[in-house]
């Protein structure tokens, strides 16, 4: 999450979902002639531009005209932000640096639509993240976002900072192990959450899934690429700590050789995707 090169480079995990899911949660949504939108967490912004912003623009049928979507694309990370404004720029996507989290951040607009993607899973207190976003929706506004609740990625993390030599580097990993991984029902928690919030909530669903990796290498390499941890790990401590990684994550894969991929590995996990409203 710090690399953006190396985020966008290894990111086919994160393509995968939004391909599946971002046409859907569209086609649930009211189209309107004139939308300004919000994506939180935007990253390096390939899912803005490439999947996002075209299914918000796509013409439904030769009767509806194309209606006009702005997007405001919003990462913590400034590099991440840096690279989406170079690499991935449209003239109707704004990418800016900010932190819903903090209570001075403004924004000079409400929103017809937001959505977040592989993100809420990283945020603590998601009831004060859904709270400042229910603030940022218009009247009768809609919401969509999905996340990761289960992965075996949180506990390898677990394990890492039990591990003396890491631990030093890992003390804030319970921020990183969202509390849906403890969940028996994380679809019914957000559920929970949205409503006492306000929100009309039209779905909260868990959804089992699976990743197909070429490699071990290539898993562990797009596991690093999102890894929170790995800037705080001194430079010549990475390579030692990469591969104590890849040890602990390999009591947790199984291979899933094809004809064309024989070294494929499977990694299992899960998704909580939300759909809702703001009616007041």
């Amino acid at each position: 999450m710090y690399d953006p090169d190396l985020y966008d480079k290894y990111s086919e995990f994160q393509r995968r979902d939004a391909k599946e899911f971002i046409p859907y949660i569209v086609s649930k949504m009211t189209r309107k002639p004139s939308e300004v939108v919000l994506d939180l967490g935007c990253g390096s912004g390939f899912n803005t531009r490439n999947i996002l912003f075209p299914a918000l623009s796509e013409v439904s049928n030769k009767e509806t005209p194309a209606n006009f979507v702005h997007v405001y694309a919003i990462d913590v990370s400034k590099t991440m932000v840096d690279f989406a404004c170079i690499r991935y720029a449209h003239p109707q996507i704004t990418y800016t640096v900010a932190d819903v989290m903090k209570d001075e951040t403004e924004f000079h607009c409400k929103f017809d639509k937001i959505f977040s993607l592989h993100v809420l899973h990283w945020i603590v207190d998601q009831g004060k993240a859904l709270g400042r976003l229910f603030e940022l929706l218009k009247t009768n506004g809609e919401i969509a976002f999905y996340y990761i609740s289960k992965a075996p990625v949180f506990a390898v993390y677990d394990m890492m900072s039990r591990n003396p030599k890491w631990a030093p580097f890992l003390n804030d990993v319970s921020e990183f192990i969202p509390k849906s991984y403890f969940s028996a029902d994380p679809a019914q928690d957000m559920r929970d959450i949205m409503t006492s919030i306000g929100f009309n909530v039209q779905e909260s669903s868990n959804y089992s899934r699976k990743f197909r990796f070429d490699s071990v290498e290539n898993m562990i390499d797009a596991a690093m690429a999102a890894n929170p941890f790995v800037h705080k790990i001194p430079s010549e401590l990475k390579s030692e700590y990469k591969e104590d990684f890849r040890k602990c994550f390999m009591t947790l894969l199984y291979y899933a050789p094809t004809r064309d991929s024989p070294n494929s590995v499977e990694v299992d996990y899960s998704i909580v995707l939300v759909r809702g409203q703001k009616r007041v």
